[in-house]
């Protein structure tokens, strides 16, 4: 299963939905193979013109329409379903430069919160709360928008790539 990427109106309108709740571990377990897979995917690689290890991915961003992703967490990958961010640490922010798997050349200046409070289901439909800062603040910032159908082109500020200057 190809990871979607924002090259033509069909792929973006995919992108642009937003996904619905996962109902029970049973609906969930059917796609436990697809989580497998999104994690393969996110193995250190070549995506695009330069090399990226992958953060996080959301299965909107696989042509499923469902709350869920999976995000780098301190050392490790943590698989979130129907996650909700419940507040945004007193609105302290911090500019990021963010690039997706959906749009692998593209760079962007995204502001968003350092700190969040979330809680979400883990892969064993167990509810997990966490405070996140930082670098895991940011990726779970950035899945949860693709849960919303949101991309780093909607909110985000282009940074101009250096072979676009050399032109």
């Amino acid at each position: 299963m190809p990871v979607i990427f924002a090259s033509n109106d069909l792929d973006l309108q995919i992108l642009h939905n937003k996904s619905i709740n996962f109902e029970s571990l049973e609906e969930l377990n059917s796609y436990r193979d697809v989580f497998k897979e999104m994690k393969q995917i996110l193995k250190p690689k070549n995506y695009g013109s330069g090399n990226h290890n992958g953060l996080g991915l959301a299965l909107p961003q696989m042509g499923i329409n469902k709350r869920g992703f999976i995000f780098r967490c301190s050392d490790h990958y943590e698989v979130a379903i129907n996650p909700k961010i419940l507040n945004h640490g007193n609105n302290k922010k911090k500019f990021y430069d963010e690039s997706c798997l959906s749009m692998p050349d593209e760079w962007y200046v995204v502001e968003r919160s350092y700190a969040i409070n979330v809680v979400y289901r883990d892969i064993n439909w167990n509810i997990k709360p966490a405070y996140l800062l930082y670098r895991d603040a940011e990726v779970f910032q950035h899945e949860y928008d693709h849960l919303d159908g949101v991309l780093i082109s909607d909110i985000g500020v282009r940074l101009i790539e250096k072979k676009e200057l050399q032109n």
